[in-house]
């Protein structure tokens, strides 16, 4: 499907795979899924460590794609660190920290916003 190669290509999905693409309502909600093949990796220190337990389902805006607004669902992990000795959420390489946009959005936002007013930015993305 090209959405999925398109989120596919905006995206570091390394570790993660891309379970399912729906359309509800006016938006794409995108299912992700952790790929079993690779160990969770610490969200402080970015080493692999073990499995501990999941959290509630998260969601993330990202770029929208031919103005319909994307969303990814996604389950975090935590994970037990042996490097930093504790238990943390496992890196999502497509957030940063407890932000709810990914790194591409974010982007995006920044380069419209060197092009345009702070003011024509916000509508433009829904801010």
């Amino acid at each position: 499907m090209l959405v999925k190669q398109l989120i596919r290509e905006t995206l570091e999905l390394q570790g993660f795979r891309i379970e399912s693409v729906e359309k509800k309502d006016s938006e794409l909600l995108v299912t992700i899924q952790a790929d079993l093949r690779y160990h969770p990796r610490c969200g402080v220190c970015g080493t692999s460590g073990d499995y501990r337990d999941t959290l509630s389902e998260c969601r993330f805006r990202h770029v929208p794609i031919w103005g319909i607004d994307v969303n990814l669902t996604y389950t975090p992990c935590r994970v037990s660190c042996s490097k930093c000795g504790g238990i943390h959420v496992e890196l999502m390489p497509w957030a940063a920290g407890k932000k709810r946009l990914t790194k591409a959005l974010a982007v995006t936002i920044a380069t419209w916003a060197r092009q345009l007013t702070w003011q024509q930015v916000a509508r433009q993305f829904g801010c």
